[in-house]
């Protein structure tokens, strides 16, 4: 059946019952805390949480300098490097460090610079216990396919109007 939100009094706090007995995420487990108002520590383990990576690129003065950022990931230990023909490039790599999300898992970022020609050669690799091995990233230009999608559907609405206009 599972616990239901709001039904525990004000500062009673379970540590085990049908609705934990499943770990829960961090992000189950901040909501869960919200929602029941219980600030006690909960004994179950958080599953781990995959990153979510994305890697940018911006040109400026003839140097791209590339992104890859990881974020909503649990535990805390990752290792982001960038790459170079599969290189590790630990020396020419400036890193953020490592912060928590509101949610409870966690962030963090990792650039470089390159010479524009020179962008197919770079990757991003990302470690962390969530997944089972490394993953490798690579930076391509954004996509237009929103902007594509918003001409559309104005040009849709537009059509529209018209024949409603004319119906009128």
């Amino acid at each position: 059946m599972g616990l239901e939100w709001g039904a525990l009094p004000w500062g009673l706090c379970p540590t085990e019952g049908p609705g934990l007995q499943q770990p829960l995420s961090p992000v189950s487990l901040v909501v869960f805390q919200r929602r029941t108002r219980c600030s006690a520590s909960i004994t179950t383990t958080p599953s781990p949480e995959p990153p979510t990576v994305r890697v940018l690129g911006k040109e400026a003065h003839g140097i791209l300098t590339l992104s890859c950022r990881a974020y909503g990931f649990y535990p805390r230990p990752i290792t982001v490097s960038w790459l170079k023909d599969g290189e590790v490039r630990d020396q020419d790599t400036e890193w953020g460090s490592v912060a928590p999300n509101s949610n409870g898992t966690y962030y963090t970022w990792a650039s470089i610079e390159a010479r524009p020609e020179e962008k197919d050669m770079y990757r991003c690799r990302v470690e962390h216990a969530s997944l089972p091995e490394p993953v490798l990233f690579v930076w391509g230009p954004e996509s237009n396919l929103f902007t594509i999608v918003l001409v559309v559907a104005v040009a849709i609405l537009a059509v529209i109007a018209i024949i409603a206009g004319f119906a009128f």
